[in-house]
C-alpha cells in the first residue's frame, strides 16, 4: 500500500516489563516502503560464504550487556542504486 510502513522488532531477553504482566520491550526500524527496500536477507561475500545482512540479537557479555539488542538492516532508496545500513540499540 502507497505510504506504508514495514519494519522488524527485536524484544529484550530479560525485560523487566514481562515481569509485571506486560509485553516485552526492545527496538525497532521502520520505514516507508515507497522510499526503501530491505536489501536481499542474504548475500554471499569474497569468500563464497552465505552471510546474513538483516542482522538482530543481543549483546554477549556480562550482566551490564545481557539485556540490551540491537537491529542491523541494509536498505536501498528506490529508485536508485544508493544504499544505507541503519541500526538501533536499546
Amino acid at each position: 500500500k502507497d505510504g506504508c510502513y514495514d519494519g522488524i522488532y527485536q524484544p529484550k531477553p530479560y525485560s523487566p516489563c514481562v515481569r509485571f504482566g506486560w509485553y516485552s520491550d526492545g527496538v525497532a526500524l521502520l520505514w516507508k516502503t515507497e522510499k526503501f527496500k530491505v536489501i536481499d536477507d542474504e548475500c554471499i561475500d569474497a569468500d563464497g560464504n552465505s552471510k546474513e545482512l538483516v542482522v538482530k540479537g543481543s549483546f554477549e557479555g556480562g550482566a551490564a550487556y545481557r539485556n540490551q539488542v540491537y537491529i542491523i538492516v541494509p536498505l536501498q532508496i528506490k529508485g536508485t542504486d544508493k544504499c544505507i545500513v541503519v541500526a538501533a540499540t536499546h
